[in-house]
């Protein structure tokens, strides 16, 4: 998947600073190594994991943009909350190419509990970049 996304990036013409992008849009380092890159349609963590013992940082807010780190007591995920809408999700998920993350997640069903994202990895979209 993460190799989709970086033929995405180097075909895209109408940027180079796709490291500069990333942080401008969500505030998220490409210095620092993300467990798991959670998108979010809608969602903040604050309202998907608010039972659980993490610490939330928000790192860039915009109208239809946000960025937030997660922080557990072994894992640090990434986490964007975008629009809906799958020309926003490919656009926004491309961008993030550039950061280093083991596992992209993405959040969009309502039946799932917070511990299905952290635990078992569920609904990845990768169906998006076949």
């Amino acid at each position: 998947m993460k190799k989709r996304m970086i033929e995405l990036i180097k075909a895209d013409k109408s940027t180079d600073n796709y490291t500069g992008a990333v942080f401008d849009e969500f505030g998220l380092s490409v210095d620092k190594h993300y467990d798991v890159l959670v998108v979010a349609p809608g969602w903040t963590p604050a309202k998907i994991m608010n039972d659980y013992d993490v610490e939330i940082t928000c790192t860039a807010e915009h109208s239809y943009i946000s960025g937030y780190e997660v922080v557990g007591d072994d894992y640090l995920l990434g986490w964007i909350q975008i629009s809906s809408g799958a020309s926003s999700l490919i656009d926004t998920v491309s961008l993030c190419a550039v950061l280093d993350f083991d596992k992209m997640v993405f959040w969009g069903g309502w039946r799932f509990s917070a511990g299905d994202t952290v635990r078992i990895f569920m609904y990845t979209i990768m169906v998006y970049f076949r």
